[in-house]
């Protein structure tokens, strides 16, 4: 026996470009039967909303936000609202009733780069398919990026295989190789601040000690260490240029 169910959603129709569009749902008929579970996947909901409005084409191929906002919360810390309204909110843009600075920076469908606040930016970028690269990027206070690749499923990727993160001796110029044991002694850990460039297919990683020495000690190293390494997308992994 069938029953009016009530579909109060929002449908957004993302192109490559990611414009978003918000569509107001009517109401529609639908099966009981259809929606006996508690919990419906991604899939079973396209169906729905594919069979109740003929006139709604729901996008087959998923953009970097589409992935974004089904992060886990341990990959992205937002919640609730947060995630809906991301669907909702023009490049440049504030969260609707967000207390913060939230806006979104780049919004291209191999490209999400949102700001989260003035001192932490996500960037989610799909280099190739069946591949997710997240930069997650903070202030301690100098700001410092991590780099982890995911599958479509957020299961975690090998970084080996896309990018040999660089080491201490990877930053030393030809007078820090001279000089090896004074920088080791000085620096204790790095600070890198990393960003992808959607257009060159270049990452590049820039060295952000500075701000963790004193001007003067920072002058007697600072001719030891590269102030930035750059990669480049080859269709398989990143490239260190020379």
């Amino acid at each position: 026996m069938k029953r009016i169910l009530l579909i109060l959603v929002s449908v957004i129709s993302l192109s490559n470009v990611m414009v978003a569009q918000e569509i107001d749902l009517a109401v529609a008929v639908a099966d009981s039967s259809a929606l006996d579970s508690a919990v419906i996947d991604s899939t079973e909901l396209d169906s729905v909303l594919a069979e109740a409005f003929d006139t709604v084409e729901v996008p087959k191929t998923k953009c970097a936000i589409d992935y974004f906002v089904l992060a886990p919360t341990d990959v992205v810390a937002l919640y609730g609202y947060a995630r809906t309204e991301l669907y909702e909110v023009a490049v440049g843009e504030a969260f609707l009733n967000d207390g913060d600075s939230s806006r979104v920076i780049k919004n291209d469908c191999t490209n999400f780069e949102l700001e989260v606040a003035p001192n932490f930016k996500y960037q989610l970028v799909m280099p190739k398919e069946g591949v997710l690269m997240m930069i997650t990027t903070h202030a301690i206070p100098a700001q410092d990026s991590e780099i982890v690749f995911y599958d479509y499923n957020w299961e975690q990727l090998p970084t080996g295989d896309y990018l040999k993160t660089p080491k201490l001796s990877d930053w030393l110029t030809k007078e820090g190789k001279k000089n090896r044991k004074k920088v080791e002694d000085a620096v204790k850990f790095l600070v890198v601040k990393s960003h992808y460039d959607e257009a060159s297919k270049i990452l590049t990683l820039t060295n952000n000690l500075q701000g963790q020495f004193i001007p003067s000690e920072w002058e007697k190293i600072s001719s030891y260490m590269k102030s930035e390494i750059k990669y480049e997308w080859n269709g398989k992994k990143f490239k260190q240029l020379k």
